[in-house]
């Protein structure tokens, strides 16, 4: 703000100072006080926001401690299923364990007969064709001593 004062013959002229110094004071008064209203304006904005945040706060709190409570019981109900299906998996595996022990005795026991049984077979064979034998060579003998 340039200020022009008038001069005297002394220097500059004390009414003109006093007038200029006077119309700033009355420029400053203004503004502290536009300032003054506008501060008031924005603390009862606040307050007023900090009302509603309050509420909003209140009205949600109800909500909020709901939505805490769902969220605990289907982490809690999750976790529960999560143990469920890993004790069921430990157990199905014992089981497949168990069945594959089963089976590799039932095998052992299928090849330990089937290795009789053939044993046998070979036995029976051998014994048929030694009785066959016998039987075709007694022929032989009682038709010579029958034509004899």
């Amino acid at each position: 703000m340039a200020s022009s004062f008038k001069r005297s013959f002394f220097g500059y002229d004390p009414v003109s100072v006093v007038n200029e110094l006077s119309f700033i004071d009355q420029e400053f008064a203004q503004k502290r006080e536009e300032l003054r209203r506008g501060l008031e304006i924005q603390v009862q904005q606040k307050e007023l926001l900090q009302a509603k945040v309050e509420k909003l706060r209140q009205e949600l709190a109800p909500k909020l401690a709901l939505r805490d409570d769902i969220s605990s019981r289907l982490f809690t109900t999750h976790l529960k299923g999560t143990e469920k299906v890993i004790t069921a998996i430990k157990g199905m595996k014992q089981k497949e364990s168990s069945l594959n022990h089963k089976i590799s005795e039932r095998k052992k026991e299928l090849i330990r007969l089937h290795n009789v049984t053939g044993k046998m077979s070979n036995e029976f064979l051998a014994t048929a064709t030694r009785y066959g034998s016998i039987l075709s060579w007694g022929k032989e003998e009682g038709e010579t001593n029958a034509k004899g």
